[in-house]
């Protein structure tokens, strides 16, 4: 028997807490990461369900959207006023207003006997960022970049599972494929007609990195109406290796959740996790978008204001479609 399924993931995020450093930015690699943080939780499958030596194709899709807005100094609002000026101490030339990011993520993923697996996801990045600025005919501006990003490649093993529990354990890496070369029209005097643009609006991160991630996942008997109800916990993180060919490193991520969800009907999952999302400062910097040493133009350009932690309630939807099909010998 062949099962092929197909699972349709809607994520909304609320941040329940703000970024530790002033300024402190995020990259659209790491909503990726987020993505696949998803990706990578256990599914509990009651014993009988699916044959133990069946081989599975399985097609994931994923979105997430994340929208910034305004400036924060711990949790007291900064005033955009006071950030705004000439590249002195505390204040930019340049400031973005709002960055939305969004991500798709399409999994492919392999069951194989023994409990294991293998997944590749592919991402499609999309971000958008307003600015305002002092520079003359750059008042008010916006910049965009979208395509592919890093592929990551995963191979994930459930040594201990039951009809009401399972542990897993999850090793893979991404490659470099998304872009870090992304140019656009900013108020930077380089001569050329389009400039390197900053970190947040780059695809990748121009190193391979490694992924890990530790899932449990459980499920009791049904509830009244709600259905079977799950519950679980992840840990997971990624780790750059090396730098890339622009002469820094994105941050190391580091991700920890719990969740709960029912399921009311066979194709419909309501969940809600609470994370906890800790990521680094950038190591080393793309000099290309310093005017001057030590000298930033906007927070984004800045590798040290990307370091954080953060605190998101995630309410999802889940929609299973699932079409099975025999194999003939």
């Amino acid at each position: 028997m062949m099962r092929i399924t197909t699972r349709v993931f809607t994520a909304a995020w609320l941040a329940l807490g703000g970024a530790t450093a002033a300024s402190a930015q995020s990259s659209p690699v790491d909503l990726a990461d987020l993505s696949l943080a998803e990706l990578i939780a256990v599914d509990v499958i009651p014993d009988g369900e699916v044959p133990p030596d069946a081989r599975r194709w399985r097609a994931d899709y994923n979105y997430v959207r994340v929208d910034f807005e305004g400036y924060r100094d711990g949790t007291t609002d900064v005033p955009l006023t006071e950030l705004l000026g000439p590249p002195r101490g505390g204040t930019f030339p340049v400031l973005p207003t709002k960055i939305v990011q969004e991500a798709h993520v399409f999994q492919l993923s392999y069951d194989l006997p023994r409990r294991t697996s293998l997944s590749v996801a592919v991402p499609y990045i999309r971000q958008s960022t307003d600015h305002i600025s002092v520079v003359p005919g750059y008042s008010s501006f916006n910049i965009m970049s979208d395509g592919i990003g890093d592929v990551a490649m995963t191979f994930s093993h459930r040594p201990r599972e039951t009809q009401r529990h399972s542990f897993a354990w999850t090793v893979g890496a991404s490659v470099p494929s998304g872009s870090i070369d992304e140019e656009g029209d900013t108020p930077r005097d380089t001569g050329r007609p389009a400039e390197q643009l900053p970190y947040t609006m780059q695809l990748g991160s121009g190193t391979y990195d490694l992924i890990l991630g530790a899932t449990y996942g459980g499920s009791s008997d049904p509830v009244a109406k709600l259905g079977p109800v799950g519950y679980g916990a992840q840990l997971s993180g990624k780790i750059r290796l090396g730098t890339n060919a622009r002469d820094y490193s994105l941050g190391d991520l580091y991700l920890a959740s719990l969740w709960a969800s029912v399921r009311p009907v066979p194709w419909l999952e309501p969940r809600v996790t609470v994370r906890t999302q800790i990521w680094d400062d950038i190591s080393g910097a793309d000099t290309s978008l310093q005017p001057a040493p030590g000298v930033f133009p906007a927070p984004v350009t800045n590798p040290a204001l990307f370091g954080g932690e953060k605190v998101s309630l995630v309410l999802r939807p889940l929609t299973r479609i699932s079409l099975s099909s025999p194999v003939v010998p």
